[in-house]
Formats: C-alpha cells, structure tokens, sequence
C-alpha cells in the first residue's frame, strides 16, 4: 500500500508555491542600475533570493521519489506525466519567447540572441531551446528538471546502493562550482536532496529544535558572502535556507485564511513561472514606468506584484476562453 506525505507536509508544499514563484519574479526584477539603492536591489535579488530555484529543486525531487519503491513501472509513468507538464510547456513558452525576441530584432531593437550571426535553424533550436540558459531565461530549471528525470533510474540506483557516498561526491562538485556539465551543479545536489528526502519518506519540516541553528548558519553565511565574498559560504545558505523557508511557511499557514489564500494562489505559481519572463515583467515595467517614470524602491516592489496579478489574469482569462471553446465545440 502506497504511503500517503504527511498532511501537514502535503499542504505545506501546496502553500509555499505562490510565495515562491512571486520571489521568483523578484530575482528577475533587479531595475535600473543607475537608480537609488541599487546595491541592495542586487543583493535582495540575486543573493539573498537564491535559495528559491534550489527550494524548487528539493520540492520536485522529494515529491518525484516519494512514491518510486511502490511501482515497478515508476519511470515510464513519470516520464509520460513530465512530457506533459515540462516539455510541452518548455517548448511552448520558449517558442513564444523566441518570436518575441526575433520581432524585437527585426525591429532593430535589442534582442538576447544575435540572429545576424545565426547561419541556420539548428543554432536557433539549440540557443532557443537546448543550451544551459535557453531563450526564456528563467526556464533554465525546467530544462535541468527534465534532464535530471531522464536520469532518475541511475540517481535512484546510486542513492538505493550508495546513498551517503553519492550525496558526498554531489555536494563536492556543488561547493567547487566548476560550472555546468551538461546541467548546473545546482541542479543535481537540490534535486538528488529532495529525492533522498522523498525515497527515505524523510519530512521536509524542521523539527523546531533544529530552527535557531539553521537561522544562525543562513545569516551567518550569508553575512560571510556579503562582506567577505567567500562563495562556499552562499552555498552553505542555499542547503539552509529551504527548509528555513518551509518552515515560515509552515508557520504562517497556521491562520486558516492565509492557508486557504496560499493554496488557491499556488494554482496560479506554474503559469506565473512561466509567463513572468519576459511577457507580464515587461507589461508590468512598462505600466509602473509610465505611473512612476523615475525609477525607485517603489517600482522594485510593485512591478514584480504586477507581473504576477497580471499573470493570474492572464491565466483565467485563458480559462474561460478554453471552456467556451469546449462548449462550442460540443456542440
């Protein structure tokens, strides 16, 4: 009989979505460098928020292990249900991305690739779609995602037979940071913690005897980075900061409204991944701009809130356009 995730865990992971996608389009909203405060905007952003790709990484990890020993045919379900939650929103969103990109550049205005250096459809498909940091940016760890389930059997085995050993050689390539091999050092060690966590049925919430450490260690070590630039120290607050996170969340979902709001948001977190970057961030920069012309911690805050209200718009817009169409074709 197939074991159940804790409730509490269960409804944890669905109300932590919404927070972590809306930081997400923070890390992507860093602003104008000649504006005021730019220093901290950088260091909220990128720095301090860098523990949230990784938190997503342990979450996919955990929930894709949980149930493994308990199907023999385990890979061939997983797989089939990640070509139609990861790859076919990858392709899409790339895509429309993509022709936004070559319609700026046919325009003559800035666009990230350089098509006039590009000789053929194969560059285009491989930068587009294929490389380390495709297209659409933030995709980045759906494209590491989906390798790393391509991979699974062989993490499975090695977590299975030599699950200490694997973790020790995984975390030594994660702290030397010696750059992507094939998918980002981030990527393994986060995704094979989560499936550690989600094969052994370990819970994801802190115990809280364990909470004053770990907040010591992540402000310690994010304090050691910010001041002293030691990277090893920002790698320690990333294997901390995650399960600090879940367990605010953990915390605050205590109140009965905020954890029914969380859960409903979080149906939202998906699209908002994958549409913020760059067509509702763009909207929202534009809309604040025109509001707000001289750029301000004001505009830090709101664009990102923007970029996700116009997102969750967007997305029962499409909703309701879908069902008509049903309907309609019905009948």
């Amino acid at each position: 009989m197939q074991e159940k995730i804790n409730n509490d865990v269960s409804i944890t992971i669905s109300a932590v979505r919404f927070p972590l996608a809306l930081l997400v389009v923070y890390i992507h909203s860093v602003g104008d460098a000649n504006a005021p405060l730019y220093d901290f905007r950088l260091f909220f952003s990128i720095d301090f928020l860098c523990f949230v790709v990784p938190t997503y990484f342990i979450l996919s990890g955990f929930l894709f292990a949980w149930d493994i020993n308990n199907d023999a045919d385990w890979y061939k379900i997983k797989l089939k249900k990640r070509f139609h939650t990861l790859l076919i929103p990858y392709i899409i969103w790339n895509t429309i991305t993509l022709i936004l990109d070559y319609a700026k550049y046919y325009k003559g205005a800035s666009s990230w690739l350089d098509y006039s250096n590009i000789i053929n459809w194969g560059q285009i498909l491989f930068y587009g779609y294929i490389d380390y940091m495709p297209i659409n940016m933030p995709l980045w760890y759906i494209r590491d995602l989906m390798v790393l389930v391509l991979f699974s059997p062989l993490l499975y085995v090695l977590i299975k037979k030599f699950c200490l050993f694997t973790f020790v050689v995984v975390a030594i390539y994660y702290f030397i940071d010696v750059g992507p091999f094939i998918i980002h050092p981030v990527s393994v060690m986060f995704f094979l913690l989560g499936m550690i966590l989600g094969m052994t049925h370990t819970i994801l919430l802190l115990k809280c005897r364990f909470v004053a450490i770990c907040v010591f260690v992540a402000l310690t070590a994010i304090s050691i980075y910010k001041f002293l630039g030691w990277h090893w120290a920002l790698n320690i607050y990333c294997l901390t900061m995650p399960f600090l996170f879940i367990y605010i969340i953990s915390k605050v979902i205590c109140n009965e409204s905020i954890r029914n709001g969380l859960i409903e948001l979080g149906k939202f977190s998906k699209f908002i991944y994958f549409s913020h970057y760059p067509i509702t961030l763009i909207l929202s920069i534009k809309i604040i701009s025109a509001l707000l012309p001289e750029y301000s911690m004001l505009n830090y805050v709101v664009i990102p809130i923007l970029a996700v209200i116009i997102s969750v718009v967007i997305q029962i817009t499409l909703k309701k356009v879908l069902a008509v169409v049903k309907v309609f074709y019905r009948l």
